[in-house]
């Protein structure tokens, strides 16, 4: 992982497997660090819903619901001709980041 993908507040684990909030972006510090798959355990941690064939997050966007769906190598977003693999969880946090200027954290 290359510091340059995280922001402060995304969550990562260290080589230990504990899992963590950044606070701080220190370059040697933090390419050490793993990122986590994106489950559905973690899009419900996020407060999304299960619906019948996707993820959905209702405190999306001003263009309405943001959905994630499931693929055969993790997940992705689709808005239009927009579309994102999301295989990690910090790049779920980046992207609804980028989509609404908030954060994404557990609920």
């Amino acid at each position: 992982m290359e510091a340059k993908d995280l922001r402060i507040g995304n969550y990562v684990v260290d080589k230990f497997g504990k899992t963590f909030q950044i606070k701080e972006l220190h370059y040697k510090k933090t390419v050490k660090r793993k990122p986590i798959p994106l489950t559905e355990e973690w899009l419900i941690k996020f407060g999304f819903d299960k619906e019948e064939d996707y993820y959905v997050s209702v405190l999306g966007y001003d263009f309405g619901e943001i959905k994630i769906y499931p693929s055969p190598n993790g997940f992705f977003f689709q808005e239009g001709v927009i579309q994102q693999h999301i295989k990690y969880v910090h790049k779920l946090q980046n992207l609804y980041f980028a989509l609404t200027n908030k954060e994404l954290t557990i609920k």
